[in-house]
């Protein structure tokens, strides 16, 4: 903190502590209006006719998309821009909606067969 001769606070460090002080507050504000923004559009999702889609057909979809497209095989019809995602095959289902990732990491049937290969695309950092 900057202070004058007299002991006094600089105006220059007042002002700096009330801009931190206000972006505080925003980023508070920011996080609050997202989660809201979330939790809104999770209750829209919701009435989609997908989302009532009971747990055993989802599952039997899942099931025939690992079999069409089985991780670990890169696809004529996937992006060559993404080369770790084109190799993710039915694993994708897992990252549409909250929904749909539960369902599919709860059934076991799915994770049965995930290839290694897939760990030799990966980034070194990770």
């Amino acid at each position: 903190m900057a202070t004058l001769d007299d002991g006094s606070e600089s105006p220059d460090a007042r002002y700096s502590d009330s801009v931190t002080e206000a972006q505080r507050e925003l980023d508070a504000d920011f996080v609050a209006m997202h989660l809201t923004f979330c939790s809104i559009n999770e209750k829209h999702n919701a009435h989609s006719p997908v989302s009532r889609l009971p747990v055993e057909l989802l599952t039997r979809i899942f099931h025939l998309v690992a079999i069409s497209e089985r991780a670990g095989d890169v696809l004529w019809r996937t992006s060559f821009r993404d080369p770790i995602g084109s190799r993710l095959g039915w694993i994708k289902v897992t990252f549409v909606c909250r929904r749909w990732r539960e369902v599919a990491l709860g059934c076991a049937k799915l994770w049965s067969n995930v290839p290694l290969s897939l760990a030799q695309d990966l980034p070194p950092w990770w």
